[in-house]
């Protein structure tokens, strides 16, 4: 106790840290967030024909489907389609 008191008797109480809390933030890897930039998603308009034609419908439906499956639907819909119909799409996957 007495070492404690000696160490704390040459020490002046103040209410300031003894670092900036920008120096402290700066040292926690802090960085500023900025809005990711936008990507334009290309329309059908702006995509060439030869780019539409190369993905069959079966296909465009396939991946259509698999997008369905993880919502509130997606298990109604897997168990009203015929088991020879989803193996069809899984293969238009692959």
């Amino acid at each position: 106790m007495a070492i404690y008191g000696r160490a704390m008797s040459g020490r002046e109480a103040t209410r300031h840290a003894p670092l900036s809390r920008r120096r402290v933030r700066d040292a926690l890897g802090y960085r500023p967030w900025t809005p990711p930039t936008p990507v334009a998603q290309p329309t059908a308009s702006s995509m060439p024909a030869s780019a539409s034609e190369r993905v069959p419908p079966a296909t465009r439906f396939a991946q259509a489907a698999l997008k369905l499956r993880q919502s509130s639907a997606g298990p109604l819909l897997r168990a009203l389609t015929p088991g020879f119909v989803r193996e069809a799409l899984k293969a238009r996957l692959k």
